[in-house]
């Protein structure tokens, strides 16, 4: 979630801008406050809240984790 909206997205880059961990992706679905739910958007991570919905893998060679503690 984020900005209480459920979105599905493609992440493109991962990185810090002026102090603050962000990432940038392209949002394929869900919902949208600008309206439109397709496109790109910047996010803060500290502002997303991930829903645990994850998938039981036979192998998992690599994973994505808002936890930065």
């Amino acid at each position: 979630m984020l900005s209480g909206c459920r979105r599905l997205a493609e992440p493109h880059d991962y990185g810090v801008i002026k102090g603050e961990t962000r990432l940038f992706f392209y949002q394929t679905g869900g919902e949208s406050r600008s309206g439109k739910p397709v496109g790109w958007r910047w996010a803060v991570l500290s502002k997303i809240s991930p829903r645990e919905r994850h998938v039981k893998w036979g192998v998992l060679f690599a994973s994505v984790s808002s936890d930065l503690r």
